[in-house]
């Protein structure tokens, strides 16, 4: 789940920008521009959470494959030049391995695999190893931002059980609060299923792994001191692959004040590109 660069707003801008001299009645078009503006603005930092916490759950996973398993996130290739973080383990019932506290520190800059930009520290504590059912990992951060995007709140992990070599794990995002580099706040919050589809019979190769991510979310955003609020619902599947930055297809709803607008995410290609549509017009949109 990446974040979305958005550049509608001028469009929207420009559009409406001319009708605002021939209108005898301002307040309707300002309105409308305002609520485009509005969706816009809560699409984008939607899928920029999402993006933050999808790195976030690639970390945790990623560690090691004491606790899951191994090779995400910013663990892909720890021999490589740009490993720059530390990890410290501490048993918390030792002898015993579990419960295990994991803290990764990526110090006041680390630049991972992809140009990933990490700061500050993730605190996980592993009731089990996540391969196992109902085995949990609750998260939280301390200074911690990925490209430039800083998190704060609690994610949690629930192993929800293996059919037929298929995982599936439960997501949880509490308190979560959002801050992008420009100084844009939201509140934000998430609940989400995520499912194993693809690489089922290597569980020790996360690089081949398929995920399918159903659930919502909502929050709302604050800039220039007003106050935006949304909610969002993944109408069909999201899937990502491990060996793609980015989500491959599915679709979700934006909805403010009672009306639903999309986000597609394409059929499957591996790319950056995505469709948002609000009021029946559909325009291409970039995601970094």
């Amino acid at each position: 789940m990446k974040t979305v660069r958005l550049p509608l707003r001028g469009v929207l801008a420009a559009a409406t920008f001319s009708l605002l001299f021939i209108s005898c009645d301002k307040n309707p078009i300002a309105k409308i521009l305002e609520e485009k503006e509005a969706t816009v603005l809560s699409a984008e930092t939607d899928v920029t959470a999402e993006a933050a916490f999808d790195d976030v759950f690639n970390n945790v996973m990623g560690v090691n494959d004491e606790v899951g398993m191994a090779g995400t996130g910013a663990f892909g290739r720890v021999n490589e030049p740009w490993h720059c973080y530390t990890v410290t383990a501490t048993k918390l019932d030792a002898p015993r391995t579990f419960p295990l506290k994991i803290v990764v520190d990526f110090g006041t800059g680390c630049t991972g695999r992809n140009g990933v930009l990490r700061k500050g520290k993730i605190i996980t504590t592993y009731s089990n190893r996540l391969t196992v059912k109902d085995a949990t990992a609750v998260t939280t951060f301390e200074g911690f931002s990925v490209n430039g995007v800083k998190l704060e709140g609690t994610h949690t992990i629930t192993q929800l059980g293996s059919i037929n070599d298929t995982l599936k794990f439960g997501l949880k995002i509490e308190n979560a609060v959002v801050t992008k580099e420009n100084g844009e706040a939201a509140a934000w919050q998430s609940t989400k299923t995520l499912k194993q589809i693809g690489g089922n019979s290597t569980l020790y190769q996360p690089g081949d792994d398929v995920y399918s991510l159903t659930g919502e979310s909502n929050g709302t955003v604050t800039l220039s001191g007003n106050e935006y609020s949304w909610s969002k619902r993944v109408i069909n599947p999201l899937i990502k692959a491990n060996s793609c930055e980015y989500i491959q297809s599915g679709s979700v709803g934006i909805s403010r004040n009672g009306k639903e607008n999309t986000i597609n995410f394409g059929d499957g290609t591996c790319d950056n590109k995505a469709t948002i549509t609000i009021n029946g017009i559909s325009v291409t949109i970039t995601l970094r």
